[in-house]
């Protein structure tokens, strides 16, 4: 027996990385498109395969599908809604330089600014410093003596690795004033242009606590560790600044909602929602952009919808309904959205019990 929705507005989801990964989602479709995204993608997405588009803003868009929405119930419309966008920005970065070499050299054409210290002595304070520009935390908890010090002090105006001299500021600061040094010889950072993913216009009200030591991707291979089981049990403090704040966060590493089960219950939705990490809504985000959008598609009596995000990662994914395969993966750090989305849209459009068909049944043979 295959379990169906009685009730099914949506009758498929999907997330792609870009709009045009998005439309090979469609290849010859004569379907009517609406396009959620800024005013700059308009040329882009001016014809689709010979269907109507239409443009919508961040401002007007909901309301504007909202009042047509009864004259287009008599075709399926697939909404694209770009959630996030990259954008090239000026950012600071520390200065990466080969200081132990110049260190070297300026003790080798200045040895009048050493004479009170023994080569011996010149030497294990060369060794210390090139541990700690190996590993800022070489010396924590450990108290040096004055002739070690007076190194720093002498090498510093020469250093130009922003974190070897914020390290060495630090453990100098621990015996003495070290305002004049930061004066004359400020930690200064390089100017880059990179690539960063943000929030489309439309979504900047959706915002989400991460914890920064997370990295990699959001997906099954991620390896959970003991401290991440911890912090989902207990929670951790992202967390707790999350809720007290009124933001959206992450809740890793559980892998069931923990239902009780009295025989072969099917809570897979649940469960999926857990392990997708989002676990709860803000207050202060209950009329947010997001519910704004799912009630806009709640007007339609059918639809389908994809979701832009380049942090997905894979190109396209296009299901059903809610499934461990049809789960948004992510790059951790960028797609929280993703996350965020993906619990809207189950918990809006779909019911706790996980469906099964033919198809599904050959997940189980995947490894």
């Amino acid at each position: 027996m295959t379990l169906v929705y009685s009730v099914k507005k949506c009758k498929a989801y999907g997330f792609a990385q870009s709009i045009e990964n998005a439309i090979a989602l469609f290849p010859n479709s004569n379907r009517e498109f609406y396009v959620i995204c800024e005013e700059h993608r308009k040329e882009l997405m001016k014809d689709i395969n010979g269907s109507s588009v239409t443009f919508i803003n961040e401002t007007s868009s909901m309301e504007n599908i909202n009042e047509s929405s009864s004259a287009k119930n008599n075709n399926v419309p697939v909404f694209i809604v770009e959630l996030a966008t990259t954008e090239n920005i000026e950012a600071q970065f520390p200065i990466e330089n080969d200081d132990m070499t110049a260190i070297q050299e300026y003790i080798d054409n200045n040895p009048i600014k050493f004479d009170t210290m023994s080569k011996i002595e010149i030497n294990e304070c060369l060794e210390i410093v090139r541990n700690i520009s190996e590993n800022g935390e070489f010396l924590k908890g450990k108290t040096m003596n004055f002739k070690f010090y007076n190194f720093i002090k002498i090498i510093y105006g020469i250093l130009k690795d922003t974190l070897f001299k914020t390290n060495l500021l630090r453990i100098l600061s621990e015996s003495e004033d070290v305002a004049e040094l930061e004066f004359l010889y400020p930690i200064k950072y390089e100017t880059k242009k990179i690539d960063r993913v943000v929030n489309s216009k439309l979504f900047r009200d959706i915002e989400i606590i991460v914890d920064k030591k997370a990295d990699g991707k959001s997906n099954t291979m991620y390896k959970t560790s003991e401290a991440d089981l911890k912090q989902a049990s207990l929670g951790n403090s992202t967390q707790l600044e999350a809720f007290s704040k009124g933001m959206f966060t992450i809740i890793r590493g559980k892998k069931s909602a923990n239902l009780d089960n009295y025989g072969d219950q099917n809570h897979d939705v649940l469960d999926i929602l857990a392990r997708n990490g989002v676990v709860c809504t803000p207050d202060s985000l209950k009329n947010s952009s997001l519910d704004k959008l799912m009630n806009m598609l709640s007007t339609f009596n059918s639809f389908e919808v994809v979701f832009i995000h380049p942090s997905l990662m894979y190109k396209k994914l296009y299901v059903e309904f809610p499934s461990e395969q049809g789960k948004p993966e992510y790059n951790m750090n960028e797609g929280e959205l993703i996350a965020v989305v993906f619990r809207y849209l189950c918990l809006k459009f779909f019911g706790y019990k996980g469906i099964y068909d033919e198809h599904q049944r050959e997940y189980d043979y995947l490894f």
